[in-house]
């Protein structure tokens, strides 16, 4: 019988950290942390840590339009706003954290060195930019799931739930399920912060529509969507109004390019009877605009 070699095992000790990105860049500053994480788009390993990978640029590019140290500047300009706005107390290492419509998983890079790893989750429907996140960044969890709730994330364990250009693009019905979910997956006092469109991508339509009449080319994406909406000066006096704006611009029943005033939001919150209420409504910080939420 052959003899049976049994290769070493290298040991990493610094596997057994709850998180090992905290251990070796918590007291960085912010400016700092961020330069960290654009070097990491070229760097599998610095300082010896090794950090989650980058899709290649073309499908960085099809999800959000930017890729590598442009992306990751952008990701943390919106967890810069969630910083600010819930504190840092919500980003302590033994709270729960869940990344809504995750893509490929960019949002959450700035929170790798707070949250413990194993309290870092990330929600994604889309079974190929799943797969992709799974592959590329293996200190978290990243939860399969519907395109509306089945019910399987865990419930009121989350103390901070984000996403980014998520509830800009849902029905209304899908908002509306979607945003009692949150309440359902949030702890009592805990926060979501989301971004949606507003009047500024109406304003950006009709300075696009000008543009396009006077023979200019414009962006691809306000292209497709004058192409869905016609007129898009009819949209503001809607949105003044406080009426949910959706506009359907593909097959799929519940996705298509929304935009939620504040007054829409309350109107849903209050149909619904949604245990949450309104903490911030911002109009300026971010593209988008960003709503903050507060379980009750």
């Amino acid at each position: 019988m052959p003899e049976l070699t049994i290769p070493p095992i290298h040991y990493d000790e610094r596997l057994s950290h709850p998180n090992l990105f905290r251990a070796h860049f918590g007291k960085l500053s912010d400016a700092e942390w961020l330069a960290v994480l654009q070097r990491s788009v070229h760097e599998a390993e610095i300082d010896g840590v090794p950090f989650p990978r980058f899709p290649d640029v073309d499908l960085q590019m099809r999800i959000h339009g930017t890729a590598n140290e442009v992306a990751v500047e952008e990701a943390f300009r919106f967890f810069s706003f969630v910083k600010t706005t819930v504190g840092e107390q919500s980003l302590r290492p033994e709270a729960r954290f869940l990344d809504f419509g995750s893509g490929w998983g960019r949002m959450l890079r700035p929170y790798l060195r707070y949250f413990d790893l194993a309290n870092i989750y990330a929600f994604e429907p889309n079974r190929l930019f799943l797969t992709i996140a799974r592959s590329l960044n293996p200190h978290v969890t990243f939860l399969a799931g519907e395109y509306l709730p089945n019910r399987r994330i865990p419930r009121h364990v989350f103390d901070l739930i984000v996403g980014y250009s998520i509830f800009s693009h849902l029905s209304h019905h899908s908002t509306a399920v979607w945003l009692r979910e949150t309440a359902e997956l949030l702890t009592t006092g805990g926060h979501a912060v989301f971004t949606t469109w507003g009047e500024r991508f109406i304003d950006g339509l009709i300075a696009a529509a000008e543009q396009l009449a006077n023979g200019e080319e414009i962006h691809w994406y306000y292209q497709f969507v004058l192409e869905k909406v016609g007129d898009p000066r009819a949209l503001r006096e809607h949105f003044h109004k406080g009426k949910f704006i959706w506009i359907r611009s593909q097959e799929n029943e519940n996705y298509g390019e929304t935009l939620i005033s504040r007054t829409a939001l309350e109107l849903i919150l209050k149909e619904h009877a949604l245990p949450l209420e309104i903490v911030k409504f911002d109009t300026t910080s971010l593209p988008q605009d960003a709503f903050v939420l507060r379980r009750l």
